[in-house]
């Protein structure tokens, strides 16, 4: 909720800012890198998954909104494989936690 989120921005501003200050130094601007970067890294570790998978994780998460909305083309095309390889990376490495 937007509410319990108002303690995670100090740390999500601090972090986005020291990556535009660093890619302001560089020769170019890599729009998918700084895209990808805050899901791939802070949210990652905000919802407690372990590293690693971070190449695959923005194609697990749309294959996963695709599959699980509207069944059109989009839906239809989302690769169980898909799905099934994100299922098997989380089982064997995301620490399961009992209430």
């Amino acid at each position: 909720m937007p509410g319990s989120l108002k303690v995670l921005r100090p740390e999500i501003k601090a972090t986005a800012t020291s990556l535009v200050r660093q890619m302001a130094g560089e020769a170019q601007f890599n729009g998918i890198y700084f895209a990808g970067y805050l899901p791939l890294t802070l949210v990652r570790d905000f919802v407690g998954l372990p590293e690693g998978g971070q190449a695959y994780q923005l194609e697990w998460a749309s294959a996963a909104f695709d599959f699980l909305g509207p069944q059109n083309e989009r839906g239809q095309k989302a690769s169980p494989q898909t799905i099934l390889g994100m299922a098997q990376w989380s089982s064997t490495r995301v620490p399961r936690q009992h209430p």
